[in-house]
């Protein structure tokens, strides 16, 4: 965040002048001033640390567990695309946390208990993509297809929209044919559901699903879960840290 603009509604041309002049020096040698920010384990704003180098922010891993994120129906339990989470305990995420509010930021990092988020403005071009699904469900194109967004190793980005299908039995996946080299990538699962029988049908799963694990190399990977409203960081491990969409793409 950048530093607040000073208003200068009825200010003298003289003053004017001078913060023009400062301001020139400012952004003449790039000193811009940024926030470090930490989220607990359910995204909710910890700390907010001024004065770094680059807009960072950290939260504390999920403490859910396989079963919290996938459910313990037997139809989600015996399902072949059932994740996996790889959570940290209960009072391992407190003792993280509380470290984070007594200022003891480097103690925390020590933890492994913190991931990093990707930039800001990655995550809020990717939130303006994978809001094309609306989360409302239902029959709606725009909700029952996939998006997906491909970061290349040279920083130039592409935007993926997938074709439309039904969650009874259909495959929303987005096929990836690039040679370039692929460092980052985040892609939606869709909210659209569809009645058959007198049965609501939906996709499964909203979290990472198995083969999106298994897929996951190197770089942490991210999903929007759009009838769940939450993102999924996860990596080969399984997932890794939660929180709400609105609080991914503003924070």
């Amino acid at each position: 965040m950048l530093l607040p603009k000073i208003a200068l509604r009825g200010a003298s041309p003289l003053l004017l002048l001078y913060l023009l002049q400062i301001q020139g020096m400012v952004f003449g040698n790039s000193l811009y001033f940024y926030d470090t920010v930490y989220l607990s384990r359910n995204g909710k704003e910890i700390k907010r640390v001024p004065g770094s180098a680059a807009e960072v922010t950290y939260i504390v891993r999920t403490t859910y567990t396989t079963d919290d994120l996938y459910g313990t129906d037997s139809s989600e339990i015996n399902h072949w695309q059932r994740g996996l989470s790889h959570p940290i305990s209960k009072a391992e995420a407190k003792r993280t946390e509380t470290l984070i509010r007594e200022g003891k930021y480097k103690e925390a990092w020590q933890t492994g208990n913190l991931v990093e988020l990707r930039p800001l403005d990655e995550r809020q071009a990717d939130g303006r993509l994978m809001k094309l699904d609306n989360g409302n469900g239902k029959d709606r194109e725009g909700n029952n297809r996939e998006y997906a967004s491909i970061i290349f190793e040279d920083g130039t980005r592409k935007d993926l929209v997938g074709g439309v299908t039904d969650p009874n039995g259909g495959d929303p996946e987005i096929l990836i044919r690039e040679t370039k080299k692929i460092i980052r990538y985040s892609h939606s699962h869709p909210s659209g559901t569809h009645e058959a029988d007198h049965i609501l049908h939906s996709f499964y799963p909203q979290a990472p699903s198995k083969g999106d694990i298994e897929a996951c190399k190197g770089e942490m990977a991210v999903i929007f879960g759009r009838d769940t409203d939450k993102v999924y960081i996860y990596d080969s491990t399984g997932v890794i840290a939660t929180l709400p969409t609105k609080v991914y793409i503003r924070l």
